[in-house]
């Protein structure tokens, strides 16, 4: 899977999916997927059955933020009214992610609610806050079952995910996983991605591998006395020193950006300088991660995404740059989406309109099941865009 088409190609008939990351950016909070419960539970122990003790207690005065750091009373409520619950009242808790992120404490909801339900967690969460919750499941599971049957291991759990999008974003959690598995050793967990059954697993894999390598280095990733090395005072490091396989350069160059930043005093002039270093086979991709981090840091806000991706040059790198910050509008709403993406399509110039519309009307497909939500969207699109939304127009 093409997560960005490549320069010179067509973004008419390209969809794409970014992999959402920044600093601020983590738990700000969005829809990726549905659930749907695996076809036959009948294997799983009966200590796995999800029953919570009481679903409709009342949550008032409980900051579940604050609960992470206290794993056993976070546990007593997690028994108490399941894991659905406590996700809901964290994106409370954070503003609905406009206040503050939520996506690391999310990762802790979902170790702990795998640690007490298994395999049946995985339906029994929340999308909220960039999926960490999903992502932090994942990463327990992998713990708990290795590495040795890695690709029966994602088949189990990944495809009982019924948008293509909600299988990306499982895989990706499967690299956050690998990653922290193998003690923040890069090339390995790339390696362990290798042998997954497809290119778009190995693609979503490798996303989170990157991401969990730059989130460790932050401070922030899924085994918080764990350290990585594959990070530097070259701004295009680790991205220069692995693998040259295309995929790999590509997913680590979409990362790279929230690394830069950090060295390059968070000025985005100079992060587009860097990425104007980038190959050029990956140099959309390092600035559709600029957008990305844009995003996360203006909590989504259009005027504020499209001054920092006026630093790129004009025609393809600032449309990529857009592009990275208007999937961090649709991944943060999800099945909530409304206009809230349209509203950076309608900000930007002309020139670039067609490329916003046509990614975001793809995206749709993405997050939505039902073709009268995808209308519902498509009704905010500008009048000349609107058929980009027809069926198979995509394809």
């Amino acid at each position: 899977m093409d997560l960005i088409p490549s320069k010179g190609t067509s973004m008419r008939h390209s969809t794409y999916i970014l992999v959402i990351f920044s600093l601020l950016l983590i738990g700000a909070g969005g829809a990726f997927y549905f659930l749907r419960m695996p076809a036959d539970t009948r294997s799983l122990p009966a200590s796995f059955i999800l029953a919570p003790e009481d679903p409709s207690a009342s949550l008032e005065g409980v900051n579940v933020k604050a609960l992470v750091a206290h794993p056993d009373e976070l546990r007593a409520w997690l028994r108490k009214v399941g894991p659905k619950r406590i996700m809901e009242h964290l994106l409370e808790n954070s503003g609905g992610g406009a206040l503050e992120g939520c996506h690391q404490a999310a990762h802790v909801v979902g170790k702990l609610s795998y640690e007490l339900y298994g395999a049946v967690a995985f339906a029994s969460g929340s999308e909220h806050c960039h999926s960490g919750y999903y992502h932090g499941a994942m990463e327990t599971m992998l713990y708990q079952e290795g590495t040795a049957d890695l690709a029966g291991t994602v088949r189990r759990i990944c495809d009982t995910f019924v948008t293509s999008f909600g299988k990306y974003e499982c895989l990706h959690g499967v690299g956050h996983g690998i990653m922290a598995y193998e003690d923040y050793d890069l090339p390995k967990a790339l390696d362990d991605c290798e042998h997954l059954g497809s290119d778009d697993d190995r693609d979503s894999c490798y996303g989170g591998v990157f991401m969990e390598n730059i989130a460790t280095a932050q401070g922030m990733g899924a085994s918080p006395d764990h350290t990585t090395t594959w990070v530097g005072k070259d701004p295009h490091y680790p991205c220069n020193a692995i693998s040259k396989d295309l995929s790999v350069q590509r997913h680590c160059y979409l990362m790279q950006t929230t690394w830069m930043l950090g060295l390059l005093g968070n000025d985005f002039s100079k992060v587009a300088d860097e990425c104007l270093k980038a190959p050029a086979e990956v140099r959309g991709f390092c600035f559709a991660s600029m957008g990305r981090d844009a995003a996360g840091i203006a909590l989504r806000d259009p005027g504020q995404i499209n001054g920092v991706c006026l630093n790129a040059p004009k025609g393809d790198y600032y449309d990529y740059c857009i592009a990275g910050g208007l999937n961090v509008i649709v991944d943060f709403w999800g099945s909530n989406l409304g206009d809230q993406a349209t509203a950076l399509c309608r900000r930007i110039g002309k020139d670039s309109k067609l490329s916003c519309y046509t990614i975001l009307a793809g995206r749709l497909k993405d997050i939505f099941t039902e073709q009268s939500s995808v209308a519902r969207v498509c009704a905010s699109f500008e009048d000349e865009y609107r058929p980009l939304c027809a069926p198979n127009s995509q394809e």
